[in-house]
């Protein structure tokens, strides 16, 4: 009710048929959230172990038929646990919120998806004296995302981490207001994680503090090549250059706060959006083409924002969502600010491939098929203009 779902512009991809309206599904979900009790259940600590060459997850509920609960664990189709031999028991009732984990971009959605709970007469009435306890993924609770649970009237201070397998006498496991995963690998979220990431937002106004600049560009830089360059481009347009990770929560909200106008390229840095005011614009930069960011598609329509899908990468060499990724600052992109140049490609995007080019043949890296299939035509063009440049 009242929560608006949001259209994307696309216009800035270079194959916008690729996608076809994937950017535009619908990924509110108005089902009733409630709870589950479970007796008698085991929590059992994060682990990290290789399967197949692949990293898997261990951890999380499992109840008194030794069953591994699946939304236990930081979201459905990624984790596992098998009764351990041996474990503490308290007998006491507990409420579960989850596998907490420190990357930013879950600490805004999987971290908080079952905070909504706490806000409710149910548990206001029948368990407010429960301890409130998580299970630590990799990290404990960076002093960030504190200071966020305390916005929402949560203590860090007073939540107890699982570290060794704990039996309680109850689990109360909430429903989840940003859910997804198995199969489809879709997220979805519900009124009530709207009304949590308001409740942060009203923060955010009632502490406000006028800038002078209202155009913003928030730097990742990890494991980027080029997008210093891509950040030079967004100064020269009135941006201001933010490292989100130097600054404390709350001098992030009040820039996001005063932002009109966004931009960053996407993953956790672009989940930020959610903290944006109505009618602002953001600029979101793939960082792989050929995949498409789930919980970034879900956040886009959470609220009334002009967002805009703009291709300025050759990440030809990516060979998973982890990198290294390649930025040019593409004809899509000058577009977008009426930037008019003879050239498609400039003389600066060879030189930042090249580095990217030389990277990847040290560590070993070949071309991703999917990109290639992806860039297609702008890779042609890309090297023809190249060894023109190189024949001059």
């Amino acid at each position: 009710e009242g929560v608006i779902i949001n259209l994307v512009n696309y216009d800035g991809l270079y194959n916008k048929n690729f996608f076809g309206n994937k950017l535009n599904k619908n990924h509110f979900s108005d089902k009733k959230l409630s709870f589950t009790v479970i007796e008698n259940g085991i929590i059992t600590p994060f682990n990290c172990f290789i399967v197949d060459n692949k990293k898997a997850g261990f951890g999380g509920i499992i109840d008194a038929e030794g069953k591994f609960i699946p939304r236990s664990f930081i979201h459905e189709g990624v984790g596992d646990a098998i009764p351990p031999k041996d474990f503490e028991n308290i007998p006491e009732t507990v409420i579960y919120l989850g596998m907490l984990t420190h990357t930013w971009g879950h600490c805004l959605t999987d971290n908080i998806k079952r905070i909504w709970f706490l806000r409710s007469d149910f548990y206001k009435e029948n368990f407010k004296n429960c301890k409130l306890v998580y299970v630590p993924m990799y990290d404990g609770i960076t002093k960030n995302f504190a200071r966020l649970l305390e916005i929402l009237g949560v203590s860090a201070e007073n939540l107890m981490p699982i570290l060794t397998p704990t039996k309680f006498e109850k689990i109360i496991l909430p429903d989840e207001s940003f859910f997804g995963g198995g199969d489809s690998d879709e997220r979805f979220f519900t009124a009530e994680y709207v009304e949590t990431i308001n409740q942060i937002k009203n923060f955010a106004l009632k502490n406000y503090s006028p800038l002078a600049t209202k155009k913003f560009y928030f730097f990742y830089g990890n494991n980027q090549i080029g997008e210093g360059r891509l950040a030079e481009y967004f100064y020269s347009k009135g941006y201001e250059i933010i490292q989100p990770e130097k600054l404390s929560f709350d001098e992030q909200l009040n820039i996001l706060s005063n932002c009109n106008d966004f931009a960053s390229t996407i993953g956790s840095i672009s989940h930020n959006i959610i903290f944006l005011k109505e009618n602002s614009n953001a600029v979101l930069i793939p960082r792989v083409s050929h995949i498409l960011n789930n919980y970034q598609q879900a956040l886009n329509q959470i609220f009334d924002l002009n967002i805009f899908y703009i291709d300025s990468a050759l990440s030809l060499y990516a060979v998973n969502y982890g990198g290294p990724f390649c930025y040019i600052v593409s004809e899509n992109l000058r577009k977008y600010f009426n930037d008019n140049s003879d050239e498609k490609f400039l003389i600066e995007d060879f030189i930042t491939f090249i580095e990217y080019a030389k990277f990847a043949k040290v560590h070993g890296l070949k071309i991703n098929p999917n990109e290639r299939e992806y860039f297609g035509k702008i890779f042609t063009e890309f090297t023809t203009q190249l060894l023109k440049n190189n024949q001059r």
